[in-house]
């Protein structure tokens, strides 16, 4: 709706501009997510081989 409302007032120019702007952003907060996931995910895996690391027993 914002969009319409901004594409009557201004040119269609800066409304396809504006588009343009939100889907970057959707893009950097989908990337920025992904990337927080992988994170977490390398870090579970890190701490499961410390706690097996931890658990065998020493020979």
């Amino acid at each position: 709706m914002a969009i319409f409302e901004y594409s009557n007032s201004h040119t269609v120019k800066e409304a396809a501009e504006a588009i343009k702007l939100l889907k970057g952003i959707r893009l950097l907060k989908s990337q920025q997510r992904n990337s927080a996931l992988n994170h977490i995910r390398v870090s579970q895996i890190l701490y499961k081989y410390v706690l097996r690391r931890i658990k065998k027993p020493a020979n």
